[in-house]
């Protein structure tokens, strides 16, 4: 999977993978830790539900699926109108819900994208500012 997601979070940087990478068994990991660091206790999981889940997110979403669930746990804090953390909220019958998150990761990622871009525009601008500054430097000591 592409990597799209601007760092590591804790539990990847733990895991030792960007969620783009990760199996679908790393990702359950990760989910796992996520919900126990924000609600302070473990989720339990019967994995082939689970994994079938997974599956059936990557065959929809693609490449966006786990950084989408990174973005879940990272910037909706695990939460979805005030409840905690659900697998079945990524399934098939929820795919209202899905969709919505997929939307809210789209545009959250294209901020971040244009964020980027801001940041290196900057930095190029301000080298151009630089070698002005040096230039003009240069010329009031006849160099």
């Amino acid at each position: 999977m592409s990597n799209t997601s601007p760092q590591f979070d804790e539990v990847e940087a733990l895991l030792g993978s960007p969620v783009e990478s990760m199996t679908s068994d790393q990702m359950l990991a990760y989910i796992g830790r996520q919900y126990q660091i924000l609600f302070g206790r473990p989720i339990m999981f019967d994995r082939y539900r689970e994994k079938a889940i997974l599956r059936y997110l990557c065959g929809v979403y693609g490449n966006d699926a786990y950084p989408m669930i990174k973005f879940f746990f990272n910037q909706k804090k695990g939460m979805k109108d005030g409840q905690k953390f659900n697998m079945a909220w990524f399934s098939r019958k929820w795919k209202w819900y899905t969709d919505k998150l997929f939307d809210d990761y789209q545009v959250f990622k294209k901020a971040q994208s244009k964020k980027a871009n801001e940041v290196v525009y900057v930095e190029k601008n301000k080298k151009h500012e630089d070698n002005d500054e040096l230039a003009d430097l240069m010329m009031k000591m006849g160099a």
